[in-house]
């Protein structure tokens, strides 16, 4: 896709989204014309954000929404983005085969082109799908669809521990405790299978609909530093 294309849907998600409205996103357009006469390439989230339209955040959800209308994996229907990182971006999915409702990492283009990370990221996600732990997210299928590379996982509904904890403040000590005894099984359950998880935190913690604490990035996150 060109970068016109590109910068054109990126703005009528955007107006989709109510961020901005459509003489907005023609200030935007404006703007990127007038950058590329200059010599310089501005892109439409750029703008957006550079005229004070939109924040950070909401870039990065507009950029996962784009790429959720563009991104075409089968056997599955990408219902929303419910998570960005620097590896790539989580959807909550629908698995058409099975009828239920999945979680699927999508790798970000920027590492999809580099065939070192892509075949790392595919090895360390089948790992990864092989644990069988109550308390390490199950994974279910990893490969590639038309370019894109993905991890499919289960979803849980609870949410994060780090929304919990922003919601609900600091745990009860018997709870943390048995929170952190969990997690330690988990981890020590990977590391004995060779998997070490490289980003622990409560962001990576997630949660049942029955309040039960799950890991999940294992062996994945390590990726975004190379």
């Amino acid at each position: 896709m060109n970068k016109m294309n590109n910068d054109s849907q990126l703005g009528n998600v955007a107006i989709r989204k109510k961020l901005i409205n459509s003489k907005q996103a023609g200030h935007c357009m404006r703007v990127c014309e007038a950058a590329s006469h200059e010599g310089e390439e501005l892109s439409m989230g750029e703008a957006m954000l550079k005229l004070g339209y939109i924040n950070e955040e909401q870039l990065k959800m507009l950029r996962a929404e784009l790429r959720r209308q563009q991104c075409r994996i089968k056997g599955y229907e990408l219902v929303r983005s419910i998570g960005n990182g620097s590896v790539g971006t989580v959807y909550l999915a629908r698995q058409i085969a099975m009828e239920r409702d999945v979680a699927i990492k999508i790798l970000n283009p920027s590492l999809a082109s580099k065939k070192d990370i892509v075949q790392r990221y595919i090895s360390e996600a089948r790992a990864v799908a092989k644990l069988n732990h109550p308390h390490i997210v199950q994974g279910i299928d990893v490969g590639e669809s038309e370019g894109y590379y993905y991890f499919t996982m289960e979803h849980l509904s609870g949410g994060t521990m780090q929304e919990k904890l922003e919601k609900d403040g600091p745990l009860p000590e018997k709870e943390a405790l048995e929170f952190m005894y969990h997690c330690c099984s988990a981890l020590n359950h990977a590391w004995m299978k060779s998997i070490i998880h490289c980003d622990i935190k409560p962001a990576n913690l997630m949660l049942d609909s029955a309040g039960r604490l799950k890991i999940t990035d294992l062996g994945l996150a390590s990726i975004a530093g190379e």
